[in-house]
């Protein structure tokens, strides 16, 4: 989130485990406790569950109960499970009247100024054998109705797009922050990789491939399998402690063919508001072409009412082949070959329009 650290608030801070909620003996007065933290610098992202406390006193469901808002089963009765408030009934997202009233409900958050929310046990995630909603529930999904067996994996993108959407209609122009569970880690070692025909470079270690093939990779709970074709151009910004930091340089990753051309633009805006609507942002268009020891690179800016912070640049171009020249915009430059993964790096400044 732009220009704050970011503080979760994980479930027991709510009355009960009750969603919409804060517990007011621990918290008596919540939004100071908000402000107070943004004027630390500090941004707070309440977790929000999905299961709904059975409670015919407790407003969320008493509404979601009388506007048919919950799962239930194709005899009518709503389905329950237990979470972390106990016995629970859980919206039924795949109906939009649903998706726009759990959205609505943020309103309790944003009202605190709170711009972030973390949805978790979205799965749904249940305390019971299966550890999940029970397959023989009945979706409405909008007059199409669909046993839960056939939705469980869109149940939690659902419930995403329903607090996105609610939170941006709530917190008057900046973008929501969004965290979101609904995954999780299986116990296998390795993954197979199909790679389509063409040359394939692996990003994390640089080893080369052909495609045309199925590749064997560790599968590392940390590292997800990337895999780059030789013409594609990657942009790099800097590691930054959050967003608040500007952008000093930006490093253009090129992973070199031995004939064609290709192109790319990375756009960019303040990556806080929605005026790249009114057209506020900036290009950097990116165009190469590469022939027997030659690779011409022509790089140029289109800006729109928004200029990066960035002025530096540096380009890697990975595998190029032995005595490579390098033009760009038409200048030979003098590269310098690292023996590491085989690259050549050079560097440049920008001036932006």
């Amino acid at each position: 989130m732009n220009g704050k650290k970011l503080h979760t608030l994980f479930p027991f801070f709510k009355d009960g485990y009750r969603v919409f909620t804060f517990d007011h003996e621990r918290f008596p007065n919540p939004k100071k406790l908000v402000q107070d933290l943004l004027e630390m610098g500090i941004r707070v992202v309440p977790i929000v569950d999905p299961g709904v406390k059975e409670d015919p006193e407790y407003k969320t469901y008493q509404e979601g109960t009388y506007e048919d808002h919950f799962c239930k089963y194709i005899e009518g009765h709503p389905y329950f499970g237990d979470v972390w408030p106990g016995k629970s009934a859980f919206p039924d997202f795949t109906n939009t009247k649903t998706r726009e009233w759990w959205g609505q409900n943020h309103k309790f958050y944003s009202d605190m100024g709170i711009h972030g929310i973390w949805n978790d046990m979205n799965e749904p995630a249940v305390f019971n054998e299966t550890k999940t909603m029970d397959v023989k529930v009945l979706h409405g999904n909008n007059g199409h109705p669909k046993t839960h067996r056939e939705l469980h994996n869109v149940y939690g993108l659902l419930m995403g797009e329903s607090t996105y959407n609610g939170m941006k209609k709530l917190i008057g122009g900046d973008r929501p922050f969004l965290l979101t569970r609904a995954g999780y880690a299986s116990g296998t070692t390795h993954r197979a990789v199909y790679l389509p025909h063409g040359t394939w470079h692996d990003y994390w270690t640089d080893t080369v491939y052909e495609g045309g093939q199925h590749v064997l990779i560790k599968a590392e709970l940390d590292i997800l399998p990337i895999f780059l074709k030789a013409g594609s151009i990657l942009p790099h910004g800097t590691v930054k402690p959050n967003s608040a930091e500007k952008e000093t340089k930006m490093t253009f990753h090129l992973y070199a063919e031995l004939d064609g051309s290709t192109e790319y633009s990375l756009y960019e805006d303040d990556a806080k508001t929605f005026a790249y609507e009114d057209d506020h942002f900036a290009e950097i268009n990116i165009n190469c072409s590469f022939s027997k020891n030659l690779i011409k690179i022509e790089l140029n800016q289109e800006s729109s009412g928004y200029t990066p912070d960035w002025t530096e640049y540096e380009v890697v171009i990975h595998h190029p082949a032995p005595d490579t020249e390098i033009k760009l915009n038409g200048q030979t430059v003098k590269g310098n070959r690292l023996n590491v993964n085989d690259t050549v790096i050079f560097k440049g400044t920008l001036q932006h329009d």
